[in-house]
């Protein structure tokens, strides 16, 4: 099957003006996202047993959302992968350890935009805890099961106030519908929400697979500037995860590039909440499986690449 979409170089000036953004192919491909059964009202709650929310906290002008929560009702397996860069951001560091620590016990990611936590020192990895506690106690779950991702202009302290009060908010009104705004709260220079999301018959059991992303401002090959989250209620172990995240980048995320940068905050995470009930993966299942991550990570991908324009003003990561 023909791919549906090469990936593209899009080099940008000091600037970031959309008018001098140049499409260009190079010989990496992404994967035929036409072969997923997508949903087409999909979003980061479409698997069974996520809720999710997103509010205005005030970091953003004009009451603009920026402040998400996405949590499991069951526990979840996760892995990730993250920047590269030698300078990394404080959630990193926090998410980083804390799936060495608890990579089958996890129970959502709480995110804000246009604070970074990047080159915050000691205070930024304070601010980083505080927020996933907050969330943990706004939504009366065990110590050490909330991710935390930022995202936007670096070098500036995070309001840990603020977000706190909003993470209240959001804890009040998290449910199944929330998936849409959660998209939005993470937006920085985009100019519109990214998601994907398909469904799968693993053992006869329907399982669904979404995910939501962020970036444009400043990309590079192996991820970019840019935060990914994707869903299952699929079973599946840590390790599995991990396999078909690292098998799904080189033709997703890390086959596409703005300007040869990488962030300090860029991630990617994935969680399996096991609600679907699904028998548990081997053999073509587990393939098919790993088809389904890498096709909304192309999906999200492209989204990227056609959001180009997002990347106007400079700055933010």
């Amino acid at each position: 099957m023909e791919p549906l979409l090469t990936s593209f170089h899009l080099p940008l000036t000091t600037h970031h003006s959309p008018s001098t953004v140049e499409k260009r192919r190079n010989r990496a491909t992404l994967p035929p996202v036409s072969a997923l059964d997508r949903l087409p009202d999909g979003s980061a709650t479409s698997p069974q047993g996520f809720h999710a929310a997103g509010v205005a906290a005030g970091l953003k002008d004009g009451g603009q959302l920026d402040v998400g929560v996405l949590v499991s009702a069951l526990p979840c397996a996760a892995a990730g992968v993250f920047t590269q860069n030698r300078v990394r951001a404080a959630p990193v560091l926090y998410d980083e350890a804390l799936l060495n620590e608890r990579p089958g016990r996890l129970r959502g990611v709480v995110m804000n935009s246009r604070v970074a936590n990047a080159c915050t020192g000691e205070r930024g990895l304070k601010a980083a805890d505080a927020m996933a506690r907050a969330a943990e106690s706004a939504f009366e779950l065990p110590p050490r099961t909330m991710l935390v991702l930022s995202t936007g202009v670096i070098g500036v302290q995070l309001p840990v106030e603020k977000v706190e009060r909003a993470i209240q908010r959001a804890a009040k009104h998290a449910g199944p519908a929330g998936g849409p705004e959660l998209a939005r709260a993470i937006m920085t220079t985009d100019t519109r929400p990214k998601t994907a999301s398909t469904t799968l018959r693993l053992g006869g059991t329907s399982v669904t697979v979404a995910g939501i992303a962020k970036g444009v401002g400043l990309i590079s090959p192996h991820m970019a500037t840019m935060l990914g989250f994707v869903v299952t209620d699929a079973v599946a172990t840590a390790p599995q995860l991990r396999a078909v995240l690292n098998a799904a980048l080189p033709r997703s995320f890390n086959a596409i590039t703005v300007d040869g940068d990488m962030s300090t905050n860029d991630s990617v995470i994935v969680m399996a909440s096991g609600a679907a009930g699904n028998p548990a993966l081997r053999g073509r299942d587990l393939a098919a499986f790993g088809g389904a991550i890498e096709g909304v990570c192309a999906a999200l991908a492209r989204e990227l690449v056609r959001d180009g324009e997002g990347a106007a003003t400079g700055g933010a990561r």
